[in-house]
């Protein structure tokens, strides 16, 4: 059957595809039915996350920042879908802008990888001669996780969601955000454009592994800004830039 011919799932997916941007059909397949989720209401990226990778056959999350917490909720996920995947296509890219990601992140990524072969890449700034320091100012701000599915019948889907939301526990689960889900097949204009900027991410990325990670330990005591830890509890405590802050102060040591 060609794409022009008419399917079962294609139907359904041009019927929810209609319904989400065109006319609202209170008829149309949810799952497929281009959504946004904000964090309320019961919905969450959280959820929508252990859901889809509970079902796909392989991913791809390009997200700036990563929070250890997270990804301590999310593991067994990851297990459970290397468990499924003999492809064991799962890949995460991420980045060191603002020192915001912890060694302790990396090294819970870095058992993520070896215990669920899913591969972990750092996006590095495609400029030469970068002192030591400037690491932080590599400017990796996305927020993307593409899942792609596949039925009994082969009929292979995309679900991509792009909005606010980092790979951190109050981004998923509290704070106000927009995440767009729109649901494609994986040959659609969509799925290529998004296929294709991920692969430019990862050629421009190296990959996480315990050498990278010595460095990157190094370097964050070296030149991250201190965060506090606990709440300050009086006047005598040490005050701590905000993030505008921290930015700015990155800025000025790379300099």
């Amino acid at each position: 059957m060609t794409e022009t011919e008419s399917s079962p799932k294609r139907d359904l997916l041009l019927e929810a595809i209609t319904s989400g941007f065109v006319s609202g059909n209170p008829n149309a397949d949810n799952l497929l039915i281009p959504m946004l989720i904000a964090n309320r209401d019961g919905l969450t990226m959280e959820e929508a996350l252990k859901s889809e990778l509970k079902q796909c056959k392989s991913f791809d999350m390009s997200v700036a920042f990563i929070g250890n917490e997270e990804l301590k909720c999310l593991k067994q996920y990851f297990l459970n879908f290397d468990r499924r995947n003999l492809r064991r296509s799962g890949r995460i890219i991420t980045s060191t802008y603002n020192f915001f990601n912890t060694p302790d992140a990396f090294r819970t990524l870095l058992q993520i990888q070896e215990n669920a072969n899913i591969k972990v890449y750092i996006w590095q700034a495609d400029e030469p001669n970068h002192s030591s320091s400037s690491i932080a100012n590599y400017r990796y701000h996305p927020k993307g996780y593409v899942f792609r599915h596949q039925d009994g019948e082969g009929t292979e889907l995309d679900s991509t969601y792009i909005g606010s939301s980092n790979l951190t526990s109050t981004a998923l689960r509290e704070n106000k955000e927009w995440n767009l889900k729109v649901s494609s097949r994986t040959n659609s204009g969509l799925a290529q454009q998004v296929n294709g900027e991920i692969d430019h991410q990862i050629q421009e990325s190296v990959r996480l592994d315990g050498d990278w990670l010595k460095r990157y330990e190094e370097q964050y005591e070296r030149y991250a800004p201190k965060r506090p830890t606990t709440p300050i509890q009086s006047n005598d405590q040490p005050i701590r830039p905000n993030s505008m802050q921290t930015e700015a102060l990155m800025n000025l040591v790379s300099l």
